[in-house]
């Protein structure tokens, strides 16, 4: 993110939230965003900068004044925790010919504007950023044509294609050469996009999924990989590439070389480390890229940007399909993680590690039982929980958004829904059944910002247990439980060690089909199979998934205390 970038996500979000209100800058950096290296409270202090700069170009100062420091009194805490909720969501500012320079663009970049004389954004336009030189004037330029104050026809010098490096798509600037406006793979005619580049139409294809959703991340993904890939490694346009150059992607993602230039550890976008590999690609992740990329390139056929998709005509690689049940739990072992998880809460010393033992509880089995994947269970609220009444009892279905954006209902066994309303009381929620529950109170919440009644209405209202913060706490539980299990049998515990959330889904589906739950009924809770897969199967109405989904409750519910303790 640049330094005057107004957008933050979620889990920036969130770790601002938690530092206005009270927690060291670096444990509030190190809960939400994985890795960071930095220094946290500088980190923190330009998002507030950002945002008080925000406030002040939508004419509220006094936001920006109670932002231009990190408040001291609760009161003051909350006002602005509201204020910058309130800023994510209004629409971000767009620069004026007559701002300061120095309001948008980076130091140096406004330092050497200021040194040819120009002082206003309006000084760059029409003709202006051509006196800068080199990067810098690519640089001006490109930001100006992205803002609207200049045309994107506009001709522009070429920079070197020795000169480019793996950097984030929103800040490479490749040379005309390169860009995909001449593409030797372009259709004929005008396209149907709104593109001037092959950056601009993949960004068309991305607008069609919500941004930051898991499926939008994971496009941006690998087509960024493979724009990179192109430009560095091959040094031709996105569309000029041909299926011979996607023969030679698929050997790349394989072993990504020179591995100096591609791998690296996780890093921020606007770190200058950042890389577009963590390593080696396996198999089935080659396959997986070259189904979006295919996808990718297939759509911009469709809107005539492409005259063909370089990946159709790739020899597919043969895969087994089949469920990886090798990373499912067996019975043995989910009966002593039931077991373990129960022991933890029995033994935790304070109120915050006793509830957060019980929402792990809580969350294992939730996953288990439904095999939700880790971004459905974090984004789920209650109001996704629905009754639906028969003659002889009530049944709960929960509604979630899974790959693509494709909806499904999950049943709840009664059981389950038991466990549901304890750890909403055990939250603070006075309910006895789930739709008593506000519809945006979320499925699972983080105990830093619990919920709070004063005077007999919530003075903060709970969020949600961010994704990443579910993976970091099932992923420490597991290495726990393997370590423990590990003394009774090594290899079990090792292999519960390796455990993650994604091995709860797998259990569930194995443990379903193991106990004579029929595949179709598995397949529609998962939403796990693919086109191909589903034609092969006829649905199963409503009723019978649900009486289907009992089975998998165990008929004597695990004891809580490990065998003699």
């Amino acid at each position: 993110m640049d330094k005057h970038a107004f957008h933050l996500g979620v889990s920036e979000l969130a770790a601002l939230r938690g530092w206005i209100v009270g927690l060291p800058a670096k444990a509030a950096v190190a809960t939400f965003l994985k890795d960071f290296e930095g220094n946290a409270e500088s980190l923190l202090k330009g998002w507030m900068e950002r945002l008080a700069l925000k406030a002040r170009l939508a004419g509220r100062p006094d936001w920006a004044r109670l932002l231009s420091q990190r408040p001291a009194s609760e009161e003051k805490q909350r006002e602005a925790v509201a204020i910058i909720e309130k800023l994510a969501r209004l629409e971000d500012p767009r620069p004026g010919p007559d701002h300061p320079l120095d309001l948008w663009l980076p130091p140096s970049l406004a330092k050497a504007c200021w040194e040819l004389g120009f002082k206003t954004l309006g000084d760059l336009v029409p003709e202006g950023w051509r006196r800068l030189s080199g990067r810098s004037q690519a640089w001006v330029r490109e930001w100006l044509v992205a803002n609207g104050l200049v045309s994107s026809t506009d001709p522009v010098g070429v920079i070197a294609s020795g000169s480019l490096a793996p950097a984030p798509i929103e800040r490479l600037m490749p040379p005309e050469a390169l860009d995909g406006r001449n593409g030797t793979n372009r259709a004929p005619g005008p396209p149907k996009i709104d593109a001037a580049n092959d950056y601009e139409a993949i960004k068309s294809w991305l607008s069609l999924w919500p941004e930051g959703s898991h499926t939008w991340k994971a496009y941006r993904r690998e087509s960024e990989r493979f724009l990179l890939w192109c430009l560095v490694e091959r040094g031709k346009a996105f569309s000029s590439v041909t299926a011979e150059d996607g023969v030679a992607y698929r050997t790349f993602l394989k072993d990504p070389r020179p591995a100096d230039r591609w791998i690296g550890p996780p890093r921020p976008r606007t770190s200058k480390e950042w890389k577009p590999f963590r390593g080696p690609l396996s198999d089935r992740s080659v396959h997986q890229a070259e189904i979006i990329l295919g996808a990718l390139c297939q759509w911009l056929v469709g809107q005539r940007w492409l005259d063909s998709n370089p990946f159709a005509a790739l020899p597919r690689q043969r895969r087994n399909a089949r469920m990886r049940t090798d990373h499912a739990l067996t019975e043995a072992q989910w009966r002593f993680v039931i077991a373990y998880s129960g022991r933890r809460i029995d033994l935790a010393q304070t109120e915050e590690k006793r509830r957060c033992a019980k929402r792990l509880r809580f969350v294992l089995e939730f996953a288990y039982l439904t095999g939700l994947r880790l971004s459905e269970l974090a984004a789920a609220r209650m109001g996704d929980i629905k009754p639906v009444v028969r003659r002889d009892s009530t049944q709960y279905w929960l509604t979630v958004i899974g790959k693509g954006g494709r909806p499904r209902r999950v049943p709840l066994p009664p059981r389950l829904v038991e466990r549901l309303i304890d750890y909403l009381r055990d939250r603070g929620w006075r309910v006895d059944q789930p739709e008593q529950a506000p519809p945006d109170v979320p499925l699972v919440a983080s105990i830093r910002r619990p919920l709070q009644v004063k005077n007999g209405t919530f003075a903060r209202q709970e969020s949600a247990l961010t994704p990443l913060g579910l993976h970091h706490q099932i992923r420490q539980f597991f290495r726990e439980a393997g370590t423990e299990l590990a003394k009774q049998d090594p290899e079990a515990g090792r292999r519960l060690r390796a455990a993650t959330c994604h091995w709860l889904r797998h259990t569930h589906g194995t443990h379903a089909l193991d106990r004579g739950v029929p595949l179709t009924v598995v397949r529609d809770n998962l939403g796990h199979a693919s086109i191909q897969t589903t034609s092969l199967y006829l649905h199963k109405d409503a009723d019978e998934r649900f009486k289907e989904m009992e089975k998998l409750m165990v008929e004597s519910h695990p004891v809580r205390r490990l065998p003699g303790t």
